[in-house]
């Protein structure tokens, strides 16, 4: 049976630095990783997979939620869902390019939405990549490795 870590949205996780593996690309330092998403197994995921490689994850369930932590620890990087209640990741993203400290922030859109434009959609909104759900875990890291690197 497998058990799940119960995490507080807002939480700060340094996992242990993993040693390298074949292959593997882990961050340079820790760097610092935002998860935004209102579904805690789809956080839990990508939470998992990149506190593996050593990435510092903070978490928020809502984008008026990962603004308000934003104000206070700016993060290297946001993976962010679009669809979410409270503030959405269009409005959200916006108001992180409006926003002198976070405007250059990479964000990287994980959604559902896979229709004909919807990509284009998330990059002229602000985002800097887009990934697809079911997240393809392998996909996303080699994504944030480029945005960090």
């Amino acid at each position: 049976m497998t058990t799940f870590e119960t995490v507080p949205v807002g939480t700060l996780h340094n996992y242990p630095t993993p040693q390298p593996r074949g292959g593997d690309v882990l961050s340079e330092g820790t760097k610092t990783i935002l998860i935004v998403d209102d579904n805690a197994m789809s956080r839990e995921l990508i939470r998992e997979a990149l506190g593996r490689d050593g990435y510092s994850i903070l978490e928020a369930d809502d984008g008026r939620a990962a603004l308000d932590l934003m104000a206070e620890v700016r993060p290297d990087l946001v993976v962010m869902d679009i669809h979410m209640p409270v503030l959405d990741g269009y409005e959200t993203v916006k108001e992180m390019r409006g926003t002198a400290n976070l405007e250059t922030i990479p964000t990287i859109a994980v959604t559902a939405y896979a229709m004909l434009g919807d990509r284009e959609r998330a990059l002229s909104a602000g985002f800097d990549s887009y990934v697809v759900k079911p997240v393809n875990v392998t996909a996303l890291r080699l994504q944030i490795a480029q945005l960090l690197h």
